[in-house]
This record gives C-alpha cells, sequence and structure tokens, in this order.
C-alpha cells in the first residue's frame, strides 16, 4: 500500500474576515438561520463539521428587524440561577424593548452546534442596535438574501 493515499489533507483558513449584515426589515428567524450557517462555514465547500471555518459576523440595525406581533406577545424566556425560587421570566416585547440584541443573539447561539466550534461561534458575532459600529478592520458587506 502507498502510504500517500492514506494520509488526511486538513484545510486551513488563515485570516478572519468580517462581514457586515445589515438586519433591516429581515425576519428575525430567517436571519438567524442563514447567519448560523454562515458563521460554522456550511457555505464553502471544504467545510468539514469537525475544523472550525469560522468568520466574524457584525449585523447592525437590531431595533428594526420583523418579529411576528403574536410571537412578540407570547414568547417567553428563562433565567435560573440556580438558587430555590430564583427562576426569572421575560416575555419578547420586553426584551427587544431593553435591548433588541439579545434576542438576535440568542436566537442565533441556539441554531449553532452544542460543542467547542459553538462556543468559538457565539464569540465571533457582534450585534449592534443601529447603524453604529466600532469595528475598524476591513469589512465585506454581505446580503443575506442571495445565499
Amino acid at each position: 500500500m502507498d502510504s500517500l493515499s492514506l494520509k488526511t489533507k486538513f484545510f486551513k483558513k488563515k485570516n478572519k474576515n468580517y462581514f457586515l449584515i445589515d438586519a433591516k426589515n429581515q425576519i428575525l428567524g430567517r436571519l438567524c438561520s442563514k447567519i448560523s450557517k454562515f458563521i460554522i462555514g456550511k457555505n464553502l465547500p471544504i467545510y468539514t463539521p469537525n475544523y472550525s471555518f469560522i468568520n466574524k459576523i457584525i449585523i447592525i440595525n437590531a431595533k428594526l428587524i420583523k418579529i411576528n406581533k403574536k410571537k412578540i406577545k407570547k414568547k417567553k424566556y428563562y433565567i435560573y440561577s440556580g438558587y430555590i425560587g430564583n427562576k426569572k421570566e421575560y416575555t419578547m416585547e420586553f426584551l427587544f424593548k431593553k435591548n433588541p440584541c439579545i434576542i438576535i443573539k440568542k436566537c442565533i447561539e441556539r441554531m449553532l452546534p452544542k460543542n467547542l466550534l459553538g462556543k468559538l461561534a457565539k464569540k465571533n458575532i457582534y450585534i449592534f442596535k443601529d447603524n453604529k459600529h466600532n469595528i475598524k478592520q476591513k469589512i465585506k458587506i454581505l446580503n443575506i438574501n442571495n445565499f
């Protein structure tokens, strides 16, 4: 047997790319599902589930995202510290008024894989309420409707 045919080849992406996504007039669930696929690299032809091709994503205009009126009233988020009687319940409407970035971040995090690569992906999401961001690197504008 030839020893060269048994070697596994791994593709490495050396530099991380920054992509800008405008959330204005986008539906919450559809936007988050596209972002979660993009951030772990499922859009690349060299995707492998055990290697990280994580891109850095910047989301602007989070306060202008579309959410169904029924969902914003009924959806609840629970926070539990582990102590007895300390389970807190918040509606989506309350969290959206407080900080709309929380809702988008939670939605994307729950669509990512629950392993080490998912944890790395969570750190590479930057969400801003309005059009202003403080990222100084070269940013590519990404049209979310194209993929």
